[in-house]
């Protein structure tokens, strides 16, 4: 090849040439791997033959510089091999010898392969051991010296080509042009932990790095806004970084390069306003605060960002980019990544430490938030251990509390995103419920409501079931999590709002379902809802809970007496879950002394109902009044509407025949007075307010009305409320007029219950 490019000139030995090149390459990958003794043996060529090797390339390069462009194939396929079985620094000495002294600089300046996206991403993936030679168990010392010897590669190629050519082609002929190339930049600063090597040209280094890739700042930067980015967070993926961390490529402490590298996306999103940069800065940022690292070369010591620089990057870099990309209606789907990146940091948890053969850790335990306690004892003194965790614990909780912070001043699109985003970025229901309360607040606090209806029709109700299914939607479940768990972690946080939509969701997936199955699950609902018991601040927030209860109760498959279809059908559990809703409306009315609940409180146990936790205010407690009235309406309608055939005790309970086919047998409501599962006797006071006729029903409400001039409990501030009550018995006062009605009059300074 060299003789008949002497002899006919070098223009024929050009880039166009291609099977000439592949001739080359595998004349190379024949010599190198099928080097034939003396012996007549195929074998692979010692040091010294493979020196030979690395000459005929260079000279080659010098004869016929054109074939520069063909070294990083050469590298691949002939010299990354070689060192992969020969990973001696006597070998890795003589390639970066050869590769950096013998091509001259003039050489590798006429180099225009990485142009092409194809070089760079292969470079970057050979340098985060993405490819079959960094990637096939090679040692710590070849990993390193590849790492080493590909840096050196790129710092001799001249990049500012590569910046004019894409900012001359706006990146339409290179799609993921752009983006190999800032990886393999960042990948080599890294490396090179941010300087040069001698004589590099136009090439990012130290202080130059960002202004490298900052338009206003250098003629040969990238114009970023006209190059396609959408492959942006598909490269940078939350792994990007890290991996090569873990491949152990640099033996200097990485922290001060990978937060320039962060810096520098952050400020590229802040330039192009593209989702996609903002995403993948979220996601690696993300990725670094809770990675960590243990060295396998036998001193177990660890690496991980100093946790100052973990709470700067919180403060500074993923909360300014999610506050930047969420303004606005219309959110990019972008926006997920986002926040699952910032949601996640609530975790207080750590991935598992990453194993490598990495030179630069020093720290002997990790970070409190790991929680991994065997490493605890690595401490020698007891105080300086201690004051080791306070710090960690302080900047953790620091962090949580700016992103508590972030989520608690969301509009409400951004608020909706939050509730899809929890279940993937966290897995503790305590804290996947406390996030969902925050979001469901803002959300419902702040969404447009119409006017409070005054008439019992009004279109707005269907909107407001439209905002309710929305954030029933949105509200991601929690994987592997039964709904029920999450439910107990909503009464045990007294969170109303998340528990209201954990059981509306649940109320949605069985609408279609058989009216036994349907019953069976609609009374696990209210069994739950009856438990609840609000938090002082925020107690009229259950208002929404017995709203959610009568809802249900309304359906026509829930029945009010035990049923027993042909007299096979075990009884129904929705009688029993109805006297539990209303014992707990009971004890809210403020009819029943304070020791009594107290005295109930100690059985609860056996009450299975949720007891005011102290005092309950005056418009809480004429809620309560006026929805157990409206629901003994319902109980009352519900009986006379309904067939009851009184069970004929004298017949013999095995004798099923004798019922006649087709028709429902049912037991009183009465019946149940005396169940075992919900006993009577200690609850004698609460059962006094649950109605059985028309006529105690009316005198309820006369009850009710009467308060209207009670000004010890402070009711007699509710004169508008009163004057509505008097039609909660008309048949024009349907359950959404009753329901906005309780909360124009009662709850004026929470709107947003009237959606619920």
């Amino acid at each position: 090849a060299v003789v008949s490019t002497q002899s006919t000139g070098k223009q024929e030995f050009s880039t166009q040439n291609s099977t000439l090149w592949e001739s080359v390459i595998s004349l190379l990958i024949r010599t190198t791997w099928g080097w034939r003794s003396e012996s007549g043996e195929v074998r692979p060529m010692t040091v010294t033959e493979f020196e030979s090797v690395m000459k005929f390339i260079c000279e080659l390069t010098t004869v016929c510089p054109p074939f520069i462009n063909k070294i990083w194939d050469v590298y691949h396929k002939v010299i990354a091999p070689f060192g992969l079985h020969n990973p001696s620094k006597e070998v890795w000495d003589l390639i970066d010898n050869y590769l950096g002294k013998w091509i001259s600089q003039d050489v590798w300046m006429q180099a225009n392969f990485h142009l092409s996206s194809f070089y760079t991403s292969s470079m970057g993936n050979h340098l985060a051991g993405r490819d079959e030679w960094c990637g096939s168990g090679g040692s710590s010392t070849f990993v390193q010296r590849a790492g080493s010897t590909v840096a050196l590669i790129i710092s001799k190629l001249d990049w500012g080509k590569v910046a004019s050519y894409l900012n001359q082609t706006n990146g339409k002929n290179e799609e993921l042009g752009a983006v190999h190339f800032f990886r393999l930049m960042c990948y080599s600063y890294l490396i090179l932990d941010g300087k040069p090597h001698q004589n590099a040209i136009n090439y990012p280094h130290g202080n130059n790095f960002r202004t490298f890739f900052l338009p206003s700042q250098n003629a040969l930067a990238i114009s970023w806004n006209n190059q396609p980015l959408e492959g942006m967070s598909t490269i940078f993926d939350g792994t990007c970084l890290t991996r090569l961390v873990s491949q152990g490529v640099t033996s200097q402490d990485p922290s001060k390069c990978l937060i320039e590298i962060l810096n520098m996306l952050k400020d590229m999103a802040n330039i192009t306003q593209n989702p996609n940069v903002a995403e993948a800065c979220a996601r690696e940022t993300r990725s670094l605060i809770m990675y960590s690292i243990q060295n396998t070369l036998g001193n177990c010591l660890y690496w991980f960002l100093p946790q100052q620089d973990q709470a700067e990057l919180v403060a500074s870099n993923l909360l300014p980019l999610a506050r930047n990309f969420s303004e606005g209606q219309n959110l990019s789907p972008q926006i997920q990544g986002i926040l699952v990146s910032v949601i996640s940091l609530l975790s207080g948890e750590w991935s598992l430490p990453a194993k490598g053969p990495i030179e630069f850790a020093k720290e002997k335990i990790l970070p409190v938030i790991l929680n991994v306690s065997a490493n605890v004892n690595n401490r020698k003194n007891a105080k300086e251990m201690g004051a080791i965790l306070q710090e960690d614990r302080d900047i953790t909780e620091r962090a949580a509390a700016l992103v508590t912070h972030f989520c608690s001043t969301a509009t409400p699109p951004l608020a909706l995103e939050i509730l899809k985003a929890v279940a993937n970025a966290l897995s503790s229901p305590i804290k996947y419920v406390e996030v969902a309360e925050v979001a469901l607040h803002l959300y419902y606090s702040r969404v447009s409501i119409p006017p409070v209806p005054l008439s019992p029709q009004n279109e707005d109700d269907q909107r407001y079931d439209e905002i309710r299914k929305n954030v029933a939607n949105a509200l991601t479940p929690l994987a592997h999590t039964p709904w029920v768990d999450v439910v107990e972690v909503c009464l045990t946080k007294q969170a109303t709002l998340a528990l209201y939509t954990v059981l509306d969701q649940q109320r949605r997936t069985i609408t279609s379902r058989g009216p036994i199955q349907w019953a069976t699950v609609a009374a696990n609902l209210v069994e739950r809802a009856v438990r609840f018991v609000p938090s002082s601040p925020k107690d009229f927030d259950i208002v929404s809970i017995w709203f959610l209860c009568l809802e249900i109760i309304m359906d026509p498959r829930w029945v009010i007496i035990s049923s027993q279809q042909q007299g096979y059908v075990p009884p129904l559990p929705t009688p029993l879950k109805l006297r539990q809703l209303q014992r707990h409306l009971s004890s809210y009315t403020g009819s029943v002394a304070s020791l009594t609940i107290e005295k109930l409180k100690s059985l609860k146990g056996k009450s299975k109902i949720g007891l005011p936790p102290g005092s309950t205010p005056p418009n809480v407690q004429l809620a309560a009044r006026a929805c157990l009235i409206f629901l003994n309406r319902v109980v009352l309608q519900k009986k006379s509407a309904d067939p009851v055939l009184v069970s004929n005790n004298n017949n013999n309970n095995n004798d099923k025949a004798k019922t006649p086919e087709g028709v429902v047998q049912m037991d009183t409501f009465e019946d149940y007075n005396e169940a075992e599962e919900l006993p009577g006797g200690d609850f004698e006071l609460l059962d006094k307010q649950i109605v059985k006729k028309e006529k105690d029903l009316n005198e309820q409400l006369e009850k009710l009305l009467s308060l209207r001039k009670d000004s010890g409990n402070g009711y007699n501030t509710f004169g508008e409320f009163f004057n509505s009550a008097e039609s909660f018995l008309s048949p024009l006062c349907d359950f959404h007029s009753f329901k906005h009605t309780l909360i124009r009059t009662l709850f004026p300074m929470s709107p947003y219950l009237s959606i619920l």
